[in-house]
């Protein structure tokens, strides 16, 4: 429980109850890690992006994704470079990064890797991470939208994309 958003965000009772069931059968409740539920399940699932700059309360957003398919999220690439900011802000420097971060993925030639970086039981520091699988990129989900409020009219990117592997054929 390394992560401060899924400790906080976890209902262990309902998860509990909810053992053994595929994510698309629950109702009325989404895991803290449901981006990344579809990865190695030949079932789609439904998740909800949520902005991650909560002071925009900005409305979700409900996608569906593919079997074999989870959410990138470049978090590293979406720092401000405002001295005392932490995240941007600004829309168009988001989509930009945003841009820059998926716009090298190859359909059909790139390749994700999948590794832990907290709380493995092989690596014993903090920092270093652990190569716990690789498998080819077969399909990069489009740039997605918060929908617009009034007060915020502008179109703020949803920070990740839906990447589709090549599971099980090339997932090491």
């Amino acid at each position: 429980m390394v992560h401060e958003y899924i400790r906080d965000s976890r209902d262990e009772k309902i998860e509990k109850e909810a053992a053994g069931k595929h994510f698309s059968t629950i109702k009325n409740h989404e895991p803290p890690c449901s981006s990344d539920i579809s990865l190695f399940s030949p079932i789609s699932s439904r998740i909800t992006h949520n902005d991650p700059l909560d002071w925009r309360n900005l409305p979700s957003f409900k996608e569906d994704l593919e079997p074999y398919s989870f959410c990138a999220r470049p978090y590293g690439r979406m720092f401000s470079s405002e001295k005392g900011v932490t995240w941007e802000s600004d829309p168009e420097k988001q989509l930009a990064q945003l841009n820059a971060y998926f716009g090298v993925i190859e359909e059909g030639r790139s390749l994700v890797s999948f590794y832990t970086n907290h709380g493995n039981p092989l690596v014993e520091e903090a920092g270093d991470r652990l190569l716990i699988g690789a498998a080819r990129i077969v399909k990069k989900g489009p740039q997605l939208f918060f929908p617009k409020k009034a007060d915020h009219p502008d179109d703020y990117p949803i920070w990740s994309h839906a990447i589709t592997i090549d599971h099980p054929n090339t997932c090491t």
